[in-house]
């Protein structure tokens, strides 16, 4: 299933969203090397974003509705197109933090925390993930990126704008930065389980009747 699977992912609107990404770290990155730790957080965060818009597009199938039929649960077809795009993006977000460090001056390189905006971006990734599967109306369509999409950056405007005390986009200097991870590691974590939710087929209560025992020669004229 992996090798059919892949041929059959939609790598274009992923791809185009994550080189979109890594120009914007990557042009920085050639053009100088003396932005801050918080102006790279920053754009760490944009990067992201549009990493996770073409996560929004991993779970669009034109052939969902022949797929249904097939013996595998869902879960396991929507698992297996996550698990192939993971390399895909570990490597992407690796050239990410590689051109971070290259854009910063040396002196404060090692105060870029790429570890806590790694846990960042796995959320958002994660939560577009969970956005594109949400059933369309049967049990195998979903919305698909062009509604995911549109509710990831939402979502994100959403945090963005949240009061002082409470948002989740925290300065790397500000007192709440750990706190502020906790709570995107349990974003990451609780929509990882929502994607499994939402991945799970409905059991059909389907009531199976069976005729009545007729006696022999019931049926024959004579």
């Amino acid at each position: 299933m992996p090798g059919p699977t892949a041929r059959a992912l939609p790598w274009g609107p992923l791809t185009a969203c994550l080189v979109a990404g890594l120009l914007i770290m990557m042009v920085p990155a050639a053009a100088t090397a003396g932005l801050g730790v918080d102006n790279i957080v920053n754009l760490a965060r944009i990067v992201m974003l549009a990493g996770a818009l073409g996560v929004a597009f991993l779970l669009d199938d034109p052939a969902a509705s022949t797929t249904a039929v097939l013996p595998v649960p869902r879960l396991a077809r929507i698992a297996v197109r996550g698990l192939l795009a993971v390399p895909v993006l570990a490597g992407w977000w690796a050239l990410t933090l590689a051109a971070a460090h290259l854009a910063v001056a040396a002196e404060v390189r090692p105060a870029v925390p790429a570890l806590t905006l790694t846990v960042e971006a796995a959320a958002l990734v994660c939560v577009a993930f969970a956005l594109a599967g949400i059933r369309r109306g049967g049990a195998a369509g979903t919305v698909g990126g062009i509604v995911a999409a549109p509710l990831t950056l939402v979502l994100v405007l959403l945090l963005q704008f949240l009061p002082d005390g409470w948002s989740l986009f925290v300065g790397a200097g500000d007192p709440r930065w750990r706190e502020a991870h906790v709570i995107w590691s349990v974003l990451a974590g609780s929509a990882l389980l929502a994607s499994g939710l939402l991945a799970h087929e409905p059991t059909s209560r389907r009531a199976t009747t069976r005729p009545a025992p007729q006696p022999v020669g019931a049926g024959v004229r004579r």
